[in-house]
This record gives C-alpha cells, sequence and structure tokens, in this order.
C-alpha cells in the first residue's frame, strides 16, 4: 500500500456503520457537516443519497473531497461492508484516497484521562470484542470475549469500561462504567482520527475478529435450500 500525503486542512469525509447508527461526517479542521441516522437493514439504500445530500447542501462535489474515512471495524457485517463498499466506489470514481479507521480506538481517544480502560464492544453470542487501553493508548491486541472472561480481564485491577458490550452486564465491584454518550464515536472524534490517519487509493479492508452468522449457519442455510455443504462452502471466501 502506498501512502498518500494530505494536507491537515483538507476536507475529509468520514463513514461508520460499525455500530448502531449510520455516521456520516464532513470537515476540514473543524465539522462542517454530521449526521447520525438509525436505519437498521436500509443502510445500503440510505448511505449515498445521505453522502449525495450533504455535499449538494455545502455546494461540494465528490471531487472537492481530499479524503474518504471509514470506520473498518469490528462491528456489524452488514454495516461495515456498506461503508467501505461506499468508501470504495468514492474513492475509486473520484480518485481519492481513502484510509481506515478503528472503532475501539476512537472510543478510547474519548477517555484520554482513563488510566486502565476496557472497550468492549457486542460481538452476539454471549460474546465481546474487547480491548484495552492506557490513557488512550492500546496495551495489546483486540480479543473476542465470553462475557465471563470480560468480568475477569476488568477485575485485575480494577478498571474503567465503555461499549455496547457492557450494558447490562453484571460487572465486578470496583469496576467503572462510563456512561453510554462514550459508546457512539463523536463527530469531533471522527474527523480527528480522519485528519491523522494514512490514506492511499488503496481501499481499507474491514477488521472482522469471527464469521459471519451466514458462515456459522451455513449447514442449515444449505439444507434449506436442498444444496450439499460443500457445495455451499465453494461459494464463501475462506474467512
Amino acid at each position: 500500500m502506498t501512502s498518500c500525503a494530505i494536507s491537515p486542512n483538507a476536507l475529509r469525509l468520514v463513514l461508520s456503520g460499525a455500530e448502531g447508527p449510520l455516521q456520516i461526517v464532513l470537515g476540514s479542521t473543524e465539522v462542517l457537516h454530521a449526521e447520525a441516522i438509525h436505519c437498521p437493514g436500509t443502510s445500503v439504500t440510505v448511505l449515498a443519497p445521505m453522502v449525495e445530500r450533504i455535499l449538494a447542501a455545502h455546494s461540494l462535489r465528490a471531487t472537492d473531497l481530499a479524503g474518504i474515512a471509514v470506520v473498518r471495524g469490528p462491528g456489524s457485517f452488514t454495516g461495515l461492508r456498506i461503508c467501505l463498499a461506499s468508501a470504495a466506489g468514492l474513492g475509486f470514481g473520484a480518485k481519492i484516497p481513502m484510509a481506515g479507521l478503528e472503532l475501539h480506538s476512537l472510543l478510547a481517544a474519548q477517555a484520554p484521562h482513563v488510566p486502565t480502560l476496557w472497550v468492549a464492544t457486542a460481538a452476539r453470542s454471549g460474546a465481546v470484542y474487547a480491548q484495552s487501553f492506557s490513557h488512550g493508548q492500546p496495551c495489546g491486541p483486540i480479543h473476542v470475549l465470553s462475557h465471563e472472561e470480560l468480568r475477569g480481564r476488568v477485575a485485575e485491577p480494577p478498571s474503567h469500561v465503555l461499549g455496547s458490550g457492557v450494558r447490562g452486564l453484571d460487572l465486578p465491584s470496583g469496576t467503572t462504567l462510563l456512561p453510554d454518550l462514550y459508546d457512539t464515536p463523536w463527530p469531533a472524534t471522527l474527523l480527528a482520527a480522519a485528519r491523522n490517519a494514512s490514506f492511499s487509493f488503496t481501499p481499507p479492508s474491514p477488521l472482522y475478529l469471527r464469521r459471519s452468522d451466514a458462515e456459522e449457519n451455513l449447514p442449515a442455510i444449505a439444507a434449506r435450500r436442498g444444496i450439499p455443504e460443500a457445495e455451499a462452502r465453494k461459494h464463501i471466501p475462506s474467512f
């Protein structure tokens, strides 16, 4: 991947569909426009018109963008794919460099004062994507943990925690749960990350840490359609 230098003051578009709302941020040194919309199951028909409308509202075209940044995961398979595909379409079509951002680092950046922080986002099936940070900096990679494993990690030493994966959990005594306003990247956070990101003309790859529901349920899906499982697996790229 060849990096592409972009002025810190240049106009950037940021897309996020990793969790919850579909987010779009436009800005350079400051946020010029930010929108978030809850559209479960329909983001594929919503994102492109949103981008077009936002650009038009500021008398801009796609070619006026210096870069497109997109949250590449972890998170919803569908949301990630739609945002990454949209970024690639705009990037290739208008010759705009692209960059990938990671959700957990974005959320941790919103609590830089916390010495020991665990960011845990929902991973379905009783699991979470969990990563530890110290003063906003990662202490290690993202892990896929069960709820019980997460409780053990945050208990020693007593930690601050945030994220969609910890809401409703019975956390160990001494653990500090940050308010849910920290669970979603703020527009200024997304723009700041995009200003510091490394851009190139190669689309960012998705950050997948578990198989999709379709892969996990393939035997049942194939059986319902009368297709041998071995034949169905030929049409799914290796995880």
